[in-house]
């Protein structure tokens, strides 16, 4: 997570962009090739934050 940034008028504190990495693996009898592995990545960006305490 980076650019984190203090919420007005509260202590706080929310990333506001980021980065997700995933490694999903499956197996089992249903796969005909053995293990599958998948690579998902995902960047993120807040572009509005409503705060309401």
């Amino acid at each position: 997570m980076e650019d984190f940034r203090t919420i007005e008028v509260s202590e706080v504190v929310i990333a506001h962009s980021g980065r997700t990495d995933v490694l999903i693996s499956r197996f089992g009898e249903n796969l005909k090739g053995g293990i599958s592995v998948t690579r998902m990545e995902e960047r993120w960006t807040l572009h509005r934050l409503f705060y309401s305490a």
